[in-house]
C-alpha cells in the first residue's frame, strides 16, 4: 500500500514540473531566436550578471572553455554579444551583451505572466520563496560541482 506523498515531497514534484517546463520553454525561445540552447544558457548569465570573462562564464555555466569559445564566436556573430579589452590585461576579454533588450523580448510575455502569479505575494512570502528558491539554485550548482 502506497502512501501518498507529503507536502515536501508535493514540493519537489512542482519544482521538478517547473524545472521541465522552462527547459522546454528555453528549447523554444533559443529556436526561435535562431541560436542553441547553449547558446542561450551564456547570453542568459551575460545577461544577468554583466560583463563576464569567457573562463568566468565557463566556470559559472559547467561548459568547458574550447566548447565556450565557439559559443562565443557564434553570439558575437550574431550580434548577441560583444568582446571588451579586460581592464588591466591585454589578452584578457569581458564578455557583455550587445543588446539586452532583444533578449527581454523573447521572454517579455512569460515574465508578465510569472510576475502577475507572484503579485498575490505579499513581501514577507515574496521574499520567504525569493529564499528557498536561491537555497534550490545553491544546491544544484554544489551538485554539479
Amino acid at each position: 500500500m502506497s502512501r501518498e506523498p507529503g507536502a515536501s515531497e508535493r514540493l519537489l514534484q512542482r519544482l521538478r514540473e517547473v524545472g521541465t517546463e522552462i527547459a522546454l520553454f528555453n528549447r523554444r525561445v533559443a529556436a526561435s531566436m535562431g541560436i542553441r540552447e547553449a547558446d542561450l544558457v551564456v547570453l542568459d548569465v551575460v545577461h544577468r550578471t554583466g560583463p563576464a570573462s569567457p573562463s568566468q562564464l565557463s566556470a559559472c555555466t559547467g561548459i568547458h572553455a574550447a566548447t565556450m569559445t565557439g559559443i562565443l564566436t557564434r553570439l558575437e556573430d550574431d550580434g548577441w554579444i560583444e568582446r571588451l579589452p579586460a581592464p588591466g590585461d591585454r589578452r584578457g576579454a569581458r564578455i557583455r551583451s550587445r543588446d539586452p533588450e532583444r533578449l527581454e523580448a523573447a521572454y517579455a510575455e512569460v515574465n508578465r505572466s510569472i510576475l502577475d502569479a507572484f503579485s498575490d505575494l505579499d513581501d514577507r512570502r515574496a521574499d520567504e520563496l525569493g529564499d528557498v528558491l536561491a537555497t534550490i539554485a545553491s544546491q544544484l550548482r554544489d551538485v554539479v560541482r
